[in-house]
C-alpha cells in the first residue's frame, strides 16, 4: 500500500458503507486494517470524478478498542433464510488516548456472510483505495 500525492485525502465522513463488503481484517502492531469494497463517497468528495464504487483499505491508526457486533445469514445473503443470534467480537489494542476517534461502519462480512455492525476507536483515520481493474 502506498499514498500517491496528486490523490486527495478522503476524510471518514465522506465515506458510505451500508453497501459495502468487508473483508477479514489484519493487525500489524496497533493497526488495524480492513479491506472493503463497494464503498459510496458522500458530500462535497461524491464530486469526485469518475463516480464509482471505491475498493480499498480501512486503516485505523493506534487503535484503542474494535468492537463488532456481527449477525451471521442463515443461507444464501442475498436472500436469508433468517439469522443466527448475533454475537460480539470485542478487542483491545492500547490503554485510551485522549487522541481516540470514534469510527463507526458497517456492512456485509464475506467470511462468514454476516452483517456488521463495526465501532473502532483509533488515534486517526486513513483510506488507502486500490486502483479499479
Amino acid at each position: 500500500m502506498f499514498l500517491r500525492p496528486d490523490v486527495p485525502m478522503i476524510e471518514f465522513d465522506s465515506l458510505h458503507f451500508t453497501e459495502c463488503t468487508i473483508g477479514f481484517p489484519t493487525v500489524t502492531g496497533l493497526d488495524l486494517m480492513v479491506p472493503v469494497s463497494g464503498v459510496l463517497l458522500v458530500g462535497e468528495a461524491s464530486s469526485r470524478e469518475p463516480s464509482r464504487p471505491l475498493s480499498g483499505v480501512l486503516i485505523f491508526k493506534r487503535v484503542q478498542r474494535s468492537v463488532r457486533k456481527i449477525i451471521e445469514y442463515r443461507g444464501d445473503p442475498r436472500r436469508p433464510d433468517g439469522y443466527k443470534d448475533p454475537y460480539v467480537v470485542e478487542e483491545a489494542f492500547a490503554p485510551s488516548s485522549e487522541a481516540a476517534c470514534e469510527y463507526a461502519f458497517e456492512g456485509v462480512q464475506a467470511d462468514p456472510e454476516a452483517w456488521v455492525d463495526w465501532t473502532v476507536w483509533a488515534d486517526s483515520f486513513e483510506f488507502v483505495e486500490q486502483p479499479a481493474g
